[in-house]
């Protein structure tokens, strides 16, 4: 979970679980905005510390696994640098199935 950076609002406040059979759910809100709500649900796949999510709609989002966290990464599949870069992690808060 984690609130990140968007252009056109505040945040956007995201919750991503990753399912045991390798599918995701998605949940972004984007903050104050009127119908900023959006749920999708796709397929994902790790390769290293490289964590893929395939989107039906959209391109695929990609992070770096860390300890904990995940680091959201550019379009280059590069971690994002700047001021701005903490603000693009989202923190483990749960863990079922273990």
């Amino acid at each position: 979970e984690g609130v990140i950076p968007a252009a056109d609002c505040p945040g956007i406040e995201v919750k991503l679980t990753l399912n045991l059979d390798q599918t995701f759910e998605l949940h972004e809100v984007y903050i104050d905005r009127e119908d900023g709500v959006f749920d999708e649900k796709g397929n994902f796949s790790v390769d290293g510390n490289h964590l893929i999510l395939f989107k039906a709609h959209d391109a695929e989002a990609n992070y770096k696994i860390e300890e904990g966290r995940l680091k959201r990464l550019n379009a280059d599949n590069e971690e994002i640098t700047g001021e701005l870069a903490d603000n693009y992690i989202l923190n483990q808060t749960e863990v079922f199935g273990e």
